[in-house]
């Protein structure tokens, strides 16, 4: 009897530990939202026929741009440059994190095989406490992509237009 007590026992604390490891280490593998400060940035979105949308942050001293070229029909229809405050780097982040960009983190896939008119897009982001998102595509994306590349460059007009 007391032999059946203590392999119960040994049973139940060796479910418990391992319970709790594969949760531990199923939640740590989820992508996280980001907390610091944007500190690079570039977004391209090009689909090798009539529209590019480039945008970049640019540091000088301690300023910080908003670069922005769209391009269609092979003329540059527009080219913005804007100095950008902490706050506007939050909204950007905001968005990422609102919009769970976070999880395309790692995504490169391409479809080789069908090149033309094919969307390709790069998205290169780094924190200051050194996370970075990088996501590449072409002709293949990452879920979701529609709308949330809709929600990302929707943010960016609007610092564009301050």
């Amino acid at each position: 009897m007391k032999k059946k007590v203590i392999i119960a026992v040994v049973l139940i604390v060796v479910l418990l530990v391992g319970g709790f490891l594969f949760f531990h280490f199923k939640s740590s593998n989820k992508p996280k939202e980001y907390e610091g400060k944007i500190t690079s940035m570039k977004l391209y979105i090009d689909n090798h026929k009539e529209i590019y949308y480039h945008v970049e942050l640019h540091h000088s001293k301690d300023r910080v741009f908003l670069d922005v070229r769209e391009k269609k029909m092979e003329k540059l229809d527009r080219r913005f440059k804007r100095r950008l405050t902490d706050k506007n780097l939050e909204t950007i982040r905001d968005v990422i994190n609102e919009n769970k960009i976070y999880e395309w983190d790692g995504f490169n896939k391409g479809d080789k095989d069908n090149l033309k008119g094919q969307e390709s897009f790069t998205l290169e982001i780094t924190f200051s406490d050194k996370r970075t998102l990088k996501v590449y595509g072409y002709g293949k994306y990452p879920e979701k992509y529609t709308e949330r590349k809709k929600a990302l460059r929707d943010c960016i007009e609007k610092l564009i237009r301050i």
